[in-house]
């Protein structure tokens, strides 16, 4: 199942494409509440894995964790759920109640993880994919290089040559540290 993106969805994936194509490994979607940042996440998760890509999705919050998984069950996109075991329960109820079946695969190449949820060895595990890895950060102007949350999860990958997209609605942080790499 494919989803028709607005046009203005479209644009803001055409423009990641574009600054991937010219060497930008990582790059900041900034979109409004509303404007269906989650729906862009998926269909580039989509593209990704049609690409042969490893896809791994960040969020911090269960809510964002179900809503995320959710919203790849509408684009019919089997995935990995790293998070607490209610979560992913969580999860896979919704998949039921909403689609009518579980779209939760522990061997799909999609994977949204709770950013406290990822371990160090899988994190070395993610490393060895190096540029066949594509790494999304919903919410991203929560993500500091220096952040024992987030850092510790998406620098390495970074380092390992993963490239990246972070979404957020509002990119200026109040303490004024910069976001992402």
């Amino acid at each position: 199942m494919t989803f028709k993106m607005r046009p203005y969805q479209q644009d803001a994936i055409d423009n990641v494409y574009s600054q991937w194509a010219i060497g930008k490994r990582f790059v900041v979607l900034v979109m409004p509440t509303g404007a269906g940042k989650a729906a862009c996440l998926c269909e580039v998760a989509r593209l990704e894995e049609q690409r042969g890509q490893r896809v791994l999705i960040t969020a911090h919050r269960q809510e964002l964790i179900t809503q995320l998984s959710l919203t790849l069950a509408r684009f019919g996109l089997p995935h990995q759920v790293i998070a607490a075991k209610p979560t992913v329960r969580y999860a896979t109820r919704l998949h039921m109640e909403t689609v009518g079946t579980n779209f939760v695969n522990p061997n799909a190449r999609i994977i949204v993880a709770s950013v406290q949820s990822v371990k160090p060895d899988q994190i070395q595990t993610l490393c060895a994919f190096k540029d066949k890895l594509t790494i999304i950060g919903d919410e991203f102007h929560h993500y500091t290089k220096q952040s024992q949350t987030w850092g510790k999860v998406f620098t390495p990958l970074d380092n390992a040559g993963a490239r990246g997209l972070g979404l957020t609605a509002t990119p200026c942080r109040a303490d004024g540290k910069g976001i992402g790499r």
